[in-house]
């Protein structure tokens, strides 16, 4: 990707399958997250969700 290049990604938003289980408790089965790459640099927002 270019370096002036920007790009924003959802994941686990509206039409995807919430995979709640023992194999997703440590990254987390139904929240959702936003991804911005701008570049080579990458950045992941998630909602803190642990208790």
């Amino acid at each position: 990707m270019p370096y002036n290049c920007f790009q924003i990604k959802f994941w686990g938003v509206r039409g995807s399958i919430p995979c709640p289980g023992s194999e997703t408790v440590r990254y987390g089965g139904n929240t959702s997250c936003v991804e911005m790459q701008v570049g080579r640099e990458r950045l992941i927002l998630t909602p803190h969700s642990a208790p």
